[in-house]
């Protein structure tokens, strides 16, 4: 029985060596991540004329916060009760583009949101703020827009966002939010996503840097803050806790062998 017990712990003692190297590789991949980065230019559609698109030169990068806007919760939020209860602002429609998809993997790396924001005043100033959602359910900031101004329920002062992703935006179908602010209170006045609008929902969008190519190695550095060193010893103690199993398994092997003592001869009649 004790035998049996010691092959059970040192088993047990690899499957947990090996679930804590699993754990420690992940965190350090992770660690490893770049963080969100985005190029985006804005205007009304009318400045932007015949062109296709805005030129380059017109991008200006942009970096998110650092800290992951959560899901929000169901159900009515703040801004559209608002939006109800006063009818002063609204966004008549929203569409999407996508372009560049170098490698034709059905993911897009550039982005063109429009859309109608209308109001019950004769004109107001406004700013928006445009989210991105991926699978694990974190509203992300992509762009900010400064103050512009829109007129009634005019037809032309539709507002266009164009965004090429840069870094931090992994292969994923993302879901995109807007919010208007009044830029004299900056007050939430209008939220619209893809509740709303199928139109920003399922975007099939990547970063540049998996567009062309394959994704960048993970490179596990030697100096600094040690995590690969800690890696490094917790594969050796799986080596020696198999090798120690093996050895042990035999020893009790050969002590059976041992005790059964010498095969006699068959009888013979």
């Amino acid at each position: 029985m004790n035998t049996v017990r010691q092959t059970r712990s040192l088993l047990s003692l690899a499957l947990a060596v090996v679930a804590l190297g699993l754990a420690l590789a992940s965190a350090v991949v992770h660690a490893g991540e770049a963080p969100r980065e985005s190029r985006s230019a804005a205007g009304f559609e009318s400045e932007r004329g015949d062109a296709e698109r805005r030129p380059a030169d017109q991008l200006e990068d942009y970096a998110p916060p650092a800290e992951a806007r959560l899901t929000k919760p169901a159900g009515p939020t703040a801004a559209r009760m608002n939006a109800a209860s006063c009818c002063a602002y609204r966004i008549y429609s929203a569409t999407t583009r996508l372009f560049d998809d170098i490698d034709g993997d059905g993911f897009y790396t550039y982005l063109r949101v429009r859309f109608d924001i209308d109001t019950d005043y004769f004109d107001a100033d406004v700013f928006v703020r445009l989210f991105m959602r991926g699978d694990d359910g974190r509203w992300v900031q992509f762009y900010q827009s400064g103050v512009f101004t829109i007129y009634g329920s005019s037809s032309t002062d539709d507002y266009e966002v164009e965004t090429e992703l840069v870094a931090g935006f992994p292969p994923d179908d993302y879901d995109v939010l807007i919010e208007v602010y009044d830029a004299v209170y900056g007050d939430l006045v209008v939220e619209y996503g893809p509740l709303e609008s199928s139109a920003l929902s399922f975007l099939p969008l990547e970063d540049v840097s998996f567009d062309g190519s394959l994704p960048a190695p993970v490179t596990i550095s030697r100096g600094g803050g040690g995590g690969a060193i800690g890696l490094e010893l917790l594969v050796l103690a799986l080596l020696t806790a198999t090798v120690a199993w093996r050895r042990r398994s035999r020893q009790i092997a050969a002590v059976r062998v041992c005790g059964q003592g010498p095969s006699s001869p068959p009888r013979q009649e």
